[in-house]
């Protein structure tokens, strides 16, 4: 371990709490013990890393722990390398990914993801294909934060519609984008998902998503419950 990444470690247990700690470890089940640092605090050490040692960080930190994780999407989200840097890095780091805040907490920070669509949506593919329940989330967690847009909606639907997978949090994933979809595309989406080959669990989760939302009016609510398999 260099003295960059015992450094990081230094900083994370002084910023540890045991209180966290416990609360967060009930709600989030992965394979990295936590050390129970607050993700605002993990934004802002990522920051200062970004600006001082992003490169070094990004190769040898060994994401032990949640925190390390967390630090490592940050990082690349947050840094100023080129953009086929950060591809590489994060060729590194999905695979690593083993909840579903791993996995959303860093999507959201990936905001070059927004200048540079097409390289990107060609990068996911393989992600989209994978196996792996968090790869494929990665996947559509992207899909629904960068691409629910006017170029890419169509082929994202077609995805969504024909995903096929025995995994709840890739099913789950599926539901929360396709009730977006119905917000921004409505016509649009209630025309391919009502003929659609998804499994029960996703199509009524869809639903029960789009009846539970403010930005859906009542007769769209109505129709859709129409929708709803027994």
């Amino acid at each position: 371990m260099n003295n960059l990444i015992k450094n990081v470690r230094i900083q994370l247990n002084d910023l540890a709490s045991e209180k966290l700690k416990t609360f967060a470890s009930a709600i989030v089940k992965n394979k990295h013990p936590m050390i129970g640092v607050s993700i605002p605090n993990l934004r802002r050490l990522a920051k200062t890393i970004s600006k001082t040692n992003a490169e070094e960080f990004l190769k040898s930190n060994p994401m032990k722990f949640y925190e390390e994780v967390l630090l490592q999407g940050f990082v690349i989200g947050y840094s100023k390398l080129n953009v086929e840097l950060k591809f590489e890095c994060l060729k590194k780091f999905i695979p690593v990914i083993s909840d579903w805040s791993e996995c959303d907490s860093v999507v959201a920070t990936l905001k070059f993801f927004a200048k540079n669509k097409t390289d990107v949506y060609k990068f996911l593919e393989t992600y989209f294909s994978s196996e792996s329940e968090f790869e494929k989330r990665f996947s559509i967690i992207c899909y629904l934060t960068y691409f629910l847009t006017d170029d890419f909606i169509d082929v994202v639907l077609e995805k969504l519609v024909n995903v096929k997978s025995d995994f709840y949090y890739v099913n789950m994933a599926v539901a929360w984008a396709l009730s977006v979809c119905f917000v921004k595309y409505y016509s649009k989406t209630f025309a391919v998902f009502k003929n659609c080959e998804l499994n029960d669990f996703t199509f009524n989760k869809t639903i029960q998503k789009c009846v539970e939302s403010f930005r859906i009016t009542e007769n769209q609510k109505a129709e859709l419950k129409l929708l709803k398999r027994k």
